[in-house]
């Protein structure tokens, strides 16, 4: 499963926090109704016989693109089948659906600042919240809703920055009960538990922290506050129940690929530079965006591991031009290090790997082009 580290972190946050100290939440959550019918507030479970999801707008067969009238796509995820999820996005309100390219899309739900995370390859999980600022935990694969929407405790900030999988969902977000004017925009202050199995939460408090990364397999969570001074920047590590076992290794709140052999740096304040690492040698194999001579050009998305084949990822290099236009989509491999294969791309898409790794998927955020490029 994928980890968060603080460059997936970092960017989550002005999302989940600014809606709602700006006060610019604007539309209910919906939930997709199981029967067709229109789509119902988020604080009113869907029927308890969940079915297929509802179609939404037309796509034409010979053309491949996904359309959906006003909204861009901001985040695609592939499953074991031709179908995907997709997040797709307008202004604050923001929708789940699912899509087999060359079909209808199905909306599954939509509301505020939703995001999407996946718990396993076919398994996804949704936080929205509503225009009460109430936010709600749904799951869901290709074919439908698999549960009623969860409320969670009420927070100044809402909860976002998911991560999990089919057991348990981490969240981060701010202490209940905490002023809004005291809750600091780039950074968070508790984590939020819910164990999917027994629609259960549990919410602990962590201090001021800006980076955390869930280790799934083993139930534990790495925090830490990377905007403090050196003395200060200490890896705490707490188990799902909110207990802290001590200090750990800075390393742990770094993303890795799914073996955990490679790793990328932690980003320095304002830099646009990052690098791969080899964890056991703390070997440079690849430099981004540094300016070097020996440098590469790239930026990622959240998913750009392989899955499959180890320390292979995917990057998206720009060329500079109006709306990424003649940009390029770049697949390295670690060890040894080299470009595996570089095809033309728009720098403003989505992107992820097929689960079998043999492709990279691509989908465009304006018109929404979908491409398969097969890699291995």
């Amino acid at each position: 499963m994928r980890q968060i580290a603080t460059r997936a972190v970092a960017a989550a946050l002005p999302i989940v926090l600014v809606g709602v100290l700006c006060g610019c939440r604007r539309q209910a959550g919906n939930v997709a109704s199981s029967d067709n019918k229109s789509a119902q507030s988020a604080g009113t479970p869907a029927n308890n016989d969940i079915k297929a999801a509802q179609p939404v707008g037309t796509v034409a067969s010979d053309d491949i693109k996904f359309v959906v009238p006003g909204k861009g796509v901001t985040a695609v995820f592939t499953t074991k089948s031709r179908s995907l999820i997709i997040k797709a996005a307008e202004q604050f309100v923001r929708a789940a659906y699912a899509w087999e390219p060359g079909q209808q899309p199905k909306l599954l739900v939509q509301g505020n600042m939703l995001e999407i995370t996946r718990l396993s390859d076919d398994s996804f999980a949704a936080s929205y919240s509503d225009s009460d600022d109430q936010t709600s935990v749904v799951t869901f694969n290709a074919q439908q809703l698999t549960s009623q929407p969860l409320h969670l405790p009420k927070s100044p900030s809402g909860w976002g920055g998911c991560e999990g999988n089919e057991e348990a969902l981490v969240c981060l977000g701010n202490r209940p009960g905490m002023r809004r004017e005291d809750v600091d925009e780039m950074g968070f202050t508790a984590l939020l538990v819910v164990d999917l199995a027994e629609r259960k939460t549990n919410w602990f408090d962590v201090g001021h922290r800006t980076a955390y990364r869930l280790d799934a397999p083993h139930k534990l969570i790495y925090v830490s506050d990377q905007d403090a001074q050196a003395p200060l920047r200490i890896v705490e590590v707490f188990n799902l129940k909110g207990e802290s076992l001590g200090p750990s290794d800075k390393s742990h709140v770094q993303a890795t690929s799914p073996s955990g052999r490679f790793i990328e740096s932690l980003p320095e304040d304002g830099s646009e530079e990052w690098q791969i690492y080899e964890l056991a040698t703390k070997k440079e194999l690849f430099a981004f965006n540094c300016g070097g001579p020996d440098c590469n050009t790239g930026d990622h998305k959240g998913y750009y591991w392989n899955p499959v084949i180890d320390g292979q990822f995917a990057v998206v290099r720009d060329n500079g031009k109006p709306y990424g236009k003649g940009s390029s989509c770049d697949v390295y491999q670690a060890s040894p290090p080299h470009l595996v294969k570089s095809f033309p791309c728009n720098a403003l898409i989505e992107y992820d790997w097929s689960r079998d790794g043999k492709e990279l998927i691509t989908l465009e955020y304006a018109g929404g082009s979908y491409h398969r490029e097969g890699v291995n």
